[in-house]
């Protein structure tokens, strides 16, 4: 009996040391799921608040999206009307391209013009050179004239004929009718040109009438086209009557030089 008790006293301290060991483990195991409880709840805490900031951020996104989503379609609108802007620029461009072409071309066109303008205006001035050297050999001869007339005071005046002036005439000119009564006192002036003299006449008669109109009788035939010897084969006939106190001028020979520029040419 005794050993049996001893075993049954035995197997009740065991009993309560493990009984005790299971309260400290279950007390240390209610801790822990305290702890882990608490832990939970903080997790739950902060998913939650996890959750609301992405649901704010959500938000956020989305109104910025749909503010991106509007401000792309304006930048789509403006892009296409941009786009419209920069097609009329180019054509516009293309135009002001051709208009330069065109006013390349046209100012080209002025430069070879204007080259022309100067090369015919430098022929003019070497005409009117040629004119200006006529003109004042014409005044020499009026100076020579008038020379000559005041040493013939003595003469008779009377009315002189009237001045003849035959313009453009062919080349074979009829010479004057040597029949005609001539009047004493009055000088007579042969002029033969080509039709590059044509006007000389006129330059004459006005420096010789201021002299004396009524003692001079002018007569200027003109052969166009033709050569020097042309203009003089007939002189001896028309100056059948001819005195020491008369003149012959003759202005020809332009026709016997072969010359050319950019807007005129004339051969033999």
């Amino acid at each position: 009996m005794e050993a049996k008790d001893k075993y049954i006293e035995e197997l009740q301290l065991r009993c309560d040391e493990m009984e005790h060991r299971f309260q400290i483990e279950l007390q240390r195991l209610s801790t822990e799921v305290n702890d882990k409880t608490s832990h939970i709840a903080r997790l739950k805490r902060r998913t939650q608040d996890f959750e609301d900031s992405a649901f704010e951020a959500e938000r956020e996104l989305e109104y910025r999206m749909k503010k991106q989503s509007d401000e792309i379609l304006s930048l789509n609108k403006n892009i296409v009307g941009l786009l419209g802007k920069n097609s009329d620029a180019i054509k516009n461009i293309k135009d002001l391209e051709d208009k330069n072409e065109d006013m390349v071309k046209k100012l080209q066109d002025l430069k070879k013009l204007h080259s022309e303008l100067l090369t015919s205006i430098d022929s003019l001035e070497k005409e009117r050179d040629y004119y200006l050297n006529d003109l004042k050999a014409c005044k020499l001869d009026c100076f020579n004239i008038q020379t000559g007339l005041h040493r013939e005071k003595s003469h008779k005046e009377t009315q002189c004929y009237s001045s003849t002036f035959v313009e453009d005439a062919p080349i074979e000119t009829v010479p004057p009718d040597s029949s005609a009564p001539q009047v004493y006192g009055t000088r007579k002036i042969l002029f033969l040109s080509d039709e590059q003299n044509r006007y000389m006449a006129n330059p004459l008669r006005s420096e010789l009438s201021k002299v004396s109109n009524k003692k001079l009788k002018i007569e200027h035939i003109i052969k166009s086209g033709a050569q020097f010897s042309g203009v003089i084969d007939s002189v001896i006939d028309l100056s059948q009557n001819f005195t020491s106190l008369d003149f012959i001028i003759i202005a020809a020979g332009s026709n016997d030089v072969k010359w050319q520029c950019s807007s005129y040419k004339r051969n033999n």
